[in-house]
């Protein structure tokens, strides 16, 4: 989530010149993607307590989410009718983002399952 501070995420296309599409642009996307990217770092250092780090997984999806919508959103909205929109590699990095959030909580909640099953067997 940090790359998309670098990575332009668009562009939008106008006859006589292109703008590309930057994350650090708006002060909305720039706050969601930093609160999503200082929550996962904080939930990977949660590593002691699993059921607080799924939950804290769960929110990093949801603020994930968010952010996806957001950046298609605002790149959508406020062009004129002869721009035409493009998306870079930028745009992919939330969709990437998510999925490696939630093979991160199917594991810890495998974990879990383990820790618990070992347990009961003591």
């Amino acid at each position: 989530m940090v790359l998309l501070f670098f990575i332009p995420y668009g562009a939008v296309n106008l006859p006589e010149a292109s703008s590309l599409l930057k994350v650090s642009d708006s002060v909305f996307l720039s706050a969601i993607n930093g609160l999503g990217a200082l929550l996962i770092l904080i939930t990977v250092f949660l590593y002691k307590q699993r059921i607080t780090q799924i939950k804290m997984g769960r929110v990093c999806v949801g603020i994930n989410l968010i952010l996806m919508a957001s950046l298609f959103f605002i790149s959508s909205s406020g062009k004129p009718a002869s721009a035409s929109n493009s998306y870079s590699v930028g745009a992919v990095l939330p969709i990437v983002s998510l999925l490696f959030i939630l093979l991160a909580i199917r594991g810890i909640r495998k974990d879990e399952d383990l820790v618990r099953s070992a347990d009961r067997i003591r």
